[in-house]
């Protein structure tokens, strides 16, 4: 994400926030669906190379969204953007990652409970019991990554809505409403 942001940041002035938003959701829906479907097999390299491309796609929305919606603004309340802006995306990565640990340690448990049951595997089997565990725990991250795909989509549905906006291009506050906003900002 650190190379592509100047890269981005390019592509923002001339193409703006909506086809960058576009593309960079489809990288990451396909990206995520992707990681919907690993096994304990799954090669370290192969998921590295995957997480990287997510990210590419992550840096192709992530800083046109938050430069789109700071442009919405009047100059004037551009620093309580910016301070809204980091303090909503620090406390929607805290949030989103505690969502998606608990769908993947819930679903663990019962993919493990399941496997056992159905293989009638004893619990004091520690030998066979690690190989289901890590089954089911697969399993968990799968669905946590599922979960994850359908939310991506509906924010790839969502992309599409973006309005093309230009640095400085906010909207314009003239008069009594300007002086309020003036006031309190």
């Amino acid at each position: 994400m650190g190379v592509m942001s100047p890269i981005t940041g390019k592509l923002f002035d001339k193409i703006g926030a909506r086809w960058l938003s576009i593309v960079g959701l489809l990288i990451t829906v396909v990206t995520t669906y992707a990681l919907t479907k690993l096994s304990i097999r799954t090669t370290f390299t192969y998921v590295t190379v995957l997480y990287t491309i997510r990210m590419f796609g992550m840096s192709l929305l992530m800083m046109p969204i938050f430069t789109a919606g700071l442009n919405e603004l009047p100059a004037s309340l551009n620093r309580h953007g910016t301070a809204m802006v980091n303090t909503l995306r620090m406390m929607a990565g805290a949030v989103g990652m505690a969502f998606f640990v608990s769908i993947m340690t819930a679903q663990a448990v019962a993919h493990t409970r399941e496997i056992a049951a159905r293989h009638h595997i004893p619990l004091n089997d520690s030998a066979k019991m690690a190989d289901v565990i890590n089954q089911g725990t697969v399993m968990g991250i799968n669905d946590a990554f599922f979960i994850a795909t359908i939310l991506t989509l509906i924010s790839f549905g969502l992309s599409f809505f973006i309005r093309g906006t230009a640095p400085g291009k906010g909207p314009q506050r003239h008069g009594a409403k300007a002086a309020v906003e003036a006031k309190n900002a």
